[in-house]
């Protein structure tokens, strides 16, 4: 399964050109390199959330605004693991038989 890549984001551009700054300027009053800031321009990258909080008070805009705003995880697609007790088995038994519903964070080989 491949992750969808991130859009182009004309609105980061817009804002940054509107006030005339180079993507240098933009780097550095936010603490980052212009290579980034290209980079989520392009939508070949995303900043972290540090790094879109000072875009939206540098902007004065909301991430919304920006084109910045995480989209939701769809629940239809969501896969919601149930976490129960660990298991304590012997040494000769297999944590991981042929349909056994047993990860490895909830088997304990003793």
């Amino acid at each position: 399964m491949t992750e969808a890549k991130p859009a182009y984001n004309k609105r980061l551009r817009h804002e940054r050109v509107r006030r005339g700054w180079s993507q240098q300027d933009l780097a550095d009053k936010i603490g980052t390199t212009p290579v980034n800031v290209g980079r989520w321009e392009r939508g070949i990258t995303t900043p972290g959330p540090y790094l879109r909080q000072k875009l939206c008070e540098i902007y004065d805009k909301s991430l919304e605004q920006l084109g910045l705003a995480l989209e939701p995880v769809s629940t239809e697609k969501a896969t919601i693991v149930e976490a129960s007790a660990p298991a304590i088995v012997s040494s000769q038994a297999s944590c991981f038989s042929p349909g056994a519903k047993i990860s490895w964070h909830n088997c304990i080989a003793l």
